[in-house]
């Protein structure tokens, strides 16, 4: 049989009445605001806006990359003659900004597929925004910290 989470004194909640349980049996449970602190963060990082950025990065870099092969082409640097495979200072800008804008879409796409997997696991549809849901979280892990402090301070 299920317990019931309503107390005779019309107070206790089902989260006090399972936080309670948790205290009483594995303490270490509520301490669930500091495994949960990457949270906090992530709850203000705003995918839709990186996902932007990133494709001004990309249009950008290929801007720069038009720019790379025309002055080549033009020969308009003084220190680099045209067709001797000698890479410009703005071809090598490029190359290396091109490789770390790159690495910032791939690991923002590893985090887009975590998220997507997250929610997954959690049961919620894939439309949810991130800062949606991490705010959910966060307010829970803060809802439990709270009534956690109310039980200790009530037992003293």
């Amino acid at each position: 049989m299920v317990p019931q989470a309503i107390a005779f004194d019309k107070r206790t909640s089902a989260l006090r009445y399972l936080v309670s349980i948790i205290a009483k049996n594995d303490n270490d449970i509520l301490r669930i605001s500091e495994e949960f602190m990457p949270v906090r963060a992530a709850k203000r990082f705003v995918f839709a806006a990186v996902s932007d950025q990133l494709a001004d990065l990309t249009n950008g870099m290929e801007l720069v990359n038009k720019m790379a092969k025309k002055c080549s082409q033009l020969n308009c640097e003084n220190n680099t003659a045209a067709g001797t495979g000698i890479a410009t200072e703005l071809e090598q800008f490029a190359k290396n900004t091109e490789l770390r804008v790159r690495q910032a879409a791939d690991g923002f796409n590893e985090a887009s597929s975590n998220f997507a997997n997250l929610l997954g696991f959690f049961g919620e549809e894939n439309t949810i925004k991130p800062e949606a849901f991490f705010s959910t979280i966060n307010k829970f892990v803060n809802m439990v910290d709270e009534t956690s402090k109310e039980i200790s301070r009530s037992e003293v």
